[in-house]
């Protein structure tokens, strides 16, 4: 630059990016001043395979740096053949080895890299070794998928390995998390690459290959990623790679909790799975429209894809497909109101799920079984249950089913009075829900914190999280979360001795409950009525909104809700000077609350 005073550095940096940069750095006239002499010097130091080895390190992008296993590949060597050569490598400064094992070379490095290989290796030996490398990726995280998720009724089939590529041996699922969380930036990296040069079948293949780890932990990403994978499977004309990235997209709507544009990608999946003939495919769109259907508050609707996509897996014999059916077919049923169904269909769904390893389909399915056990009164049991499926949840590292589960162990403290504990775990719900894209969970936690800071008698920061929980629920359009923001915000407006306002907002929740099929939330409202009736001074108002409870409670199982209805029924006759009555159905009341072992004040409070 000493010598062109025009040029600027800005356009320097852009002409070094515009043409080759190494054989740019140099000084004319003087073959020996140069970038790529400099390189040369320590690679011609090297012996023949570790020259191969550097070569080769110029196909692929690893921003992540490559582990010795992926060299390996690369060279179609084995692991411990490899790392004498990585070790010669640093030596001579050609790459560094960090402390996590990894070997990163400066980009200078790497384009010197490219060269040689482009100008010494037959093209047939960059395609090979450019296929291995990305060979151990896909398969390789199929394995940690698998050890994590388990069995997927959607896997596909996958080209044979070829030889020459490490199979990576993952001692514990906490291994194969972390496997995924050092190469995502080299697999998405690898990924693009083979869509870039024309690699379509494997290009798709990755971005299915990743599908799992994503419903775990939802990566950085991962869209674009999905997004390449299904422009390469219409570069390929592949109508089954086509339908696996329409299902992928699907699955990541309903991360982000748009439940529309998710009924929209489960159309396009199901009709491309079916000009594939692919009745995997067919199943899992017809299962994943049903989970959008029921978050919509179409919950019958819903069941009747359940039960479809169930037919289809029961025919074609896949269980881990039917195990997730009959685990949104006791979800659904919860959601209606019908527990014993729920607690059917969550029990059924437990042996398949472990036959097919599917450890974060059973912490889901655990997490569903505590919530009708919790709704029934069964809190011990519900401790019990949610406490494993949360251990499992942390295992693979399901963040996701982790903040639901801890909003369901909220809500197991808060119905047995200990609010500690609840506050506890429910702000750690928050806290994780607060670093995911599903907003929905952020919203029931929040209305979580907010039930048992009223319980607390912190009446102004349970006002605070009600205003954010509802805006948050009005604003993704998701019936339940708007129900039980109202349902909150009514008993906080009892504990502030507001029953007429309190009376509107639990009017309006049970308006939506009723629209949308949430049984048990229905119930909720007619019992905040009942309360809020009996505080204006309307024993019969109250008495009949009592009754309507009841109606929904019993054949429900909802012993503890039962139980504090009828103490409210109770304190309405005892307002008509009815005390024979009142002494009933406390005595009632007791009796309920005495099979399911409450703790003390659960009298005392209803």
């Amino acid at each position: 630059m000493a010598d062109r005073p025009d040029l600027s550095v800005d356009r320097y940096v852009d002409q070094l990016a515009a043409h080759d940069p190494v054989a740019q750095l140099r000084v004319d006239g003087d073959e020996t001043a140069s970038v790529r002499s400099t390189f040369d010097l320590s690679y011609q130091a090297l012996a023949s395979e570790t020259q191969r080895l550097f070569r080769l390190l110029g196909l692929v992008p690893a921003p992540g740096g490559l582990a010795s296993a992926a060299a390996a590949a690369l060279a179609g060597l084995p692991v411990e053949a490899v790392e004498p050569l990585i070790d010669q490598l640093a030596r001579y400064h050609l790459v560094k080895v960090a402390e996590n094992t990894r070997l990163a070379c400066h980009d200078l490095l790497l384009q010197h890299a490219a060269n040689l290989t482009a100008e010494q290796d037959p093209p047939a030996e960059q395609d090979a070794a450019t296929d291995r490398l990305l060979h151990f990726y896909l398969h390789n995280t199929d394995r940690a998928a698998a050890l994590l998720h388990g069995r997927s009724s959607l896997k596909l089939s996958r080209d044979p390995q070829p030889d020459g590529v490490p199979i990576v041996e993952f001692a514990a699922e906490a291994h194969a998390q972390q496997w995924l969380h050092d190469e995502w930036a080299n697999i998405v990296a690898g990924l693009d690459f083979a869509a870039a040069t024309g690699r379509h079948r494997m290009a798709w293949h990755l971005a299915d290959a990743v599908r799992d780890f994503m419903q775990l932990q939802a990566p950085p990403q991962y869209r674009s990623v999905v997004l390449t994978g299904l422009h390469a499977a219409r570069q390929a004309g592949d109508l089954q790679g086509e339908a696996a990235m329409r299902h992928s997209l699907g699955v990541l709507c309903w991360r982000v909790a748009e439940f529309h544009a998710m009924i929209d990608e489960c159309q396009a999946a199901a009709d491309l799975a079916a000009r594939a003939r692919w009745p995997q495919g067919q199943s899992a769109a017809l299962c994943n429209s049903g989970i959008a259907l029921a978050q919509l508050g179409q919950t019958r609707q819903a069941i009747h894809r359940f039960t479809q996509s169930l037919a289809i897996d029961r025919r074609i014999g896949d269980r881990a497909g039917e195990a997730a059916l009959l685990i949104n077919l006791a979800a659904a049923h919860e959601q209606l109101g019908n527990l014993p169904a729920a607690a059917r269909f969550g029990e059924a769904a437990l042996r398949p799920l472990r036959e097919t390893g599917q450890r974060q389909g059973e912490a889901i399915a655990l997490s569903y079984l505590a919530t009708v056990r919790r709704e029934q009164g069964h809190l011990v049991e519900a401790l019990d249950t949610i406490t494993a499926s949360l251990a499992i949840c942390r295992s693979v590292g399901a963040r996701h089913d982790e903040a639901a589960g801890l909003t369901t162990l909220g809500l197991v403290h808060r119905d047995a009075e200990r609010h500690d504990a609840a506050l506890e775990a429910l702000t750690a719900a928050f806290e994780i829900a607060q670093r995911l894209p599903d907003r929905r969970l952020t919203t029931f936690a929040l209305v979580g914190l907010a039930n048992v800071q009223i319980r607390r008698g912190h009446l102004a920061d349970a006002e605070d999280r009600l205003d954010a929980a509802t805006n948050l629920a009005h604003r993704i359009e998701h019936d339940r979360a708007i129900v039980e923001a109202l349902l909150a915000t009514c008993e906080l407006h009892l504990a502030k001795q507001q029953p007429r306002r309190a009376h509107d907002r639990a009017t309006r929740a049970l308006e939506i409950a009723q629209r949308s099929g949430y049984t048990l939330l229905a119930a909720q409202a007619h019992s905040h009525l009942a309360t809020a009736s009996l505080e204006m001074r309307d024993p019969a108002g109250c008495l009949e909104h009592c009754e309507q409870a009841l109606t929904l409670q019993r054949p429900a199982g909802q012993r503890l809700a039962q139980a504090r209805t009828l103490l409210l029924r109770a304190r309405a006759h005892q307002s008509q000077g009815d005390v024979t009555l009142a002494r009933s159905h406390r005595e009632q009341a007791r009796r309920v609350l005495d099979q399911i072992l409450p703790p003390p004040s659960a009298i005392t409070n209803a």
